[in-house]
C-alpha cells in the first residue's frame, strides 16, 4: 500500500489542514489585531460564536479525508494561480504548494482541499475582496455587515459548482461550506498589511461558515 493512502498519512492531512493550520493561523491573527478570540461575533445580523470556536466547529464537522480523497493535489488552486492558454484551449496552474504535510514535501494530498481552494474563488468572491470590490460597514464591536457585488456571489455559478462538487467528488454542500470558510479563517495573517482586506475576508469567514449549517 502506498505511504499516502495509509491511516497514519490520512490522520497527518486532517490534523495538519484542517486544526493545526487554522488553530496556529488564527491565534496569529488575533495577536496582531483587535479582535478577541473569547467574544461573539456578528455578520450581516447573525451572532456567531468567537473566532476561534467557530474555527474549531467548522473543522470537527469535515468528515476525516479517505483513502479515495487523496490525490495528486495543487494546493492554492485559485483563480489567481490560473491562466487560460487560448492557443492549446487548456488552463495551466502556477504556484503549487509543494506539500500537505509539515515536513514531508509530497504531490499528494486531500483532493478536497482543492476544490475548496477554487470555490473560494469561485463561490466564496475571494478575489472580488481582493480587488477591493466590497464594502464592509462596521456597527459596533465585533459587529459587521459586509456586502460583495452581485458578480461575486453568482447563484448560477454557486449552484454550478457545488453540484459538481457533489456529483463528482462526494462533497456535500455543508462540507464544501465548512472547507471554504476555513480558509478564510486561515488566510487571514497573511494580508496583515491591510486591516481592512483582512477585516472583509474574516466577516466572509462567518458568512459563509452560516451556510455550513451547524445552527447559526
Amino acid at each position: 500500500e502506498a505511504p499516502e493512502l495509509s491511516e497514519r498519512y490520512l490522520e497527518q492531512v486532517n490534523r495538519a489542514l484542517y486544526h493545526e493550520k487554522t488553530r496556529k493561523r488564527i491565534e496569529q491573527f488575533a495577536s496582531g489585531s483587535n479582535l478577541s478570540l473569547r467574544e461573539p461575533v456578528v455578520v450581516n445580523g447573525k451572532k456567531f460564536p468567537p473566532l476561534l470556536e467557530t474555527a474549531m466547529t467548522l473543522s470537527a464537522a469535515i468528515p476525516k479525508p479517505i483513502a479515495m480523497d487523496i490525490s495528486v493535489c495543487h494546493g492554492d488552486f485559485f483563480y489567481g494561480n490560473m491562466f487560460f492558454d487560448y492557443r492549446a484551449s487548456r488552463i495551466v496552474a502556477i504556484d503549487p504548494r509543494g506539500g500537505f504535510v509539515p515536513g514531508s514535501p509530497s504531490i499528494w494530498g486531500d483532493r478536497r482541499y482543492d476544490i475548496a481552494k477554487l470555490a473560494h474563488s469561485a463561490v466564496g468572491g475571494y478575489d472580488h475582496i481582493l480587488l477591493g470590490r466590497s464594502k464592509l460597514s462596521i456597527n459596533g464591536i465585533n459587529d459587521w455587515t459586509l456586502n460583495l457585488p452581485i458578480a461575486a456571489v453568482s447563484d448560477e455559478i454557486s449552484e454550478f459548482f457545488i453540484d459538481e462538487a457533489t456529483s463528482s467528488y462526494g462533497i456535500s454542500e455543508d462540507t464544501l461550506f465548512a472547507l471554504t470558510a476555513l480558509l478564510f479563517f486561515s488566510m487571514l495573517p497573511l494580508h496583515a498589511d491591510d486591516p481592512d482586506r483582512q477585516h472583509k475576508l474574516l466577516t466572509n469567514g462567518f458568512r459563509l461558515a452560516a451556510k455550513a449549517k451547524l445552527g447559526w
